[in-house]
This record gives C-alpha cells, structure tokens and sequence, in this order.
C-alpha cells in the first residue's frame, strides 16, 4: 500500500502575479530581500527563468517555493532560491532544484553554478546530494544572518559549486 502526503507540489514557470508572494519568501529568507522592482527587472534580463513551486489540493494555493537562474554561453546559476518558512524540510528546494537540472540539460546547458554561505549546512547537504562540486571560495562574502552591522556582524565565507549537466 503506497501512502501518499495530504498534498504535493508542482513547478510551473513564475508569472507576474506571483511577485508579491516571491518577495515575501525572499524577505523571509535573506538579510538582502529583493523588492518586487528587483525581481522585475531581473526577470525581464534574457536568460533568466524562475520556477516557483506551487501546492496541490484545496487549501494553501500559491508558490511555497522559488529558484531563479540566469544561463548565458552555455553556463547557467542558480541567483537565488528560496522556501517559504512554513513549508521548509517538504523537499520543496530539491522539486525546484530537479526540474531546473532537467530543463538546463534539456536546453543542452553544460554547467549550472551557484554560491552558497558556508555555515548553511542544510543547503550544503542538498547540493552535494545533487553531485553539485565545491570549486572556488569567496572569503568573508556573506554577512552572518541575525547580527546587525553595528553589532560587529562577522562575514561568512561563500563556497562557489558546480555542477556539471552533460
């Protein structure tokens, strides 16, 4: 007997009524949230795509999730994704991160690359689940969430991953 979750998810491309809630999860989820101008504008870029994770079933309709990438030559990134708070540890990010490997090597994209904050262990986790390789390292990239800058908020490395498509 398989049992199935009260509700599953399915990625669909973003649509402009889906800004108001993307930038919700985003202020949920960084220090630096983007506003809906800035999604605008980074979305209108050629080569940007965002897949938002929308929920099934009758009650909590709309994306609970979100990745934005931006391929260029043949290389693809992942500029950010996140997962609304309420609807972490779902395995939304990997649906979103799955999907957008598949449509990248669809696109015959050779390689998709991202920066991640070094003390982010559960995204780590993820990525190297996915195969995604640590390349390069960017010292004291990151602001240490939580701390402001008066408080002597102490930087965080972030670790350059690749993962390769072909």
């Amino acid at each position: 007997m398989k049992l199935f979750r009260e509700y599953e998810f399915h990625v669909l491309e973003a649509q402009p009524e889906d800004y108001p809630v993307l930038e919700n999860i985003h202020a949920q989820s960084f220090d630096r949230a983007w506003s809906i101008d800035e999604l605008t504008s980074t979305l209108a870029v050629k080569g940007t795509q965002c897949f938002v994770a929308n929920i099934r079933g009758k009650s909590g309709k709309g994306a609970k999730g979100f990745v934005i990438l931006r391929t260029l030559a043949g290389q693809s990134e992942i500029l950010t994704i996140a997962t609304d708070p309420a609807y972490r540890k779902r395995g939304i990010a990997r649906l979103l991160l799955e999907y957008a490997i598949r449509r990248l090597q669809a696109e015959r994209v050779g390689q998709l690359f991202l920066e991640v904050a070094e003390d982010n262990g559960a995204a780590l986790r993820l990525y190297q689940s996915l195969k995604f390789k640590r390349i390069a390292t960017r010292k004291a990239y990151y602001r240490n969430r939580g701390r402001c800058e008066s408080e002597g908020a102490e930087k965080v490395n972030a670790l350059v991953m690749q993962l390769e498509l072909r």
